[in-house]
């Protein structure tokens, strides 16, 4: 029987919630994936990790992390990165 890869998808945000909440939507129409993913709010001055938070607490397939500061767009990615270390992924992608 051939299993479902995980795949994760790192999602870095900053500042843009609304459309960091439109992109997730569309990505979870995705069929036949084992789909994760993971948002990385880049320290945003804002309230986006809040608002991220809020609106995905209940969905377990996504989890909302906030880096202490943003030092770049690579940075946000790694931080991203360090916190699957420790989780089950098959394949990450990363989309901006």
């Amino acid at each position: 029987m051939k299993t479902i890869p995980i795949v994760t998808v790192v999602l870095l945000n900053y500042q843009e919630f609304s459309d960091t909440i439109d992109f997730v939507k569309k990505i979870k129409q995705q069929k036949g994936i084992n789909l994760q993913i993971l948002i990385v709010d880049n320290h945003s001055p804002n309230n986006s990790f809040n608002i991220l938070l809020d609106t995905f607490k209940k969905d377990v397939t996504i989890d909302v992390i906030q880096t202490i500061s943003n030092k770049g767009y690579a940075t946000g990615n790694n931080f991203g990165f360090l916190y699957l270390k420790e989780r089950k992924t098959e394949f990450i992608l990363i989309s901006n």
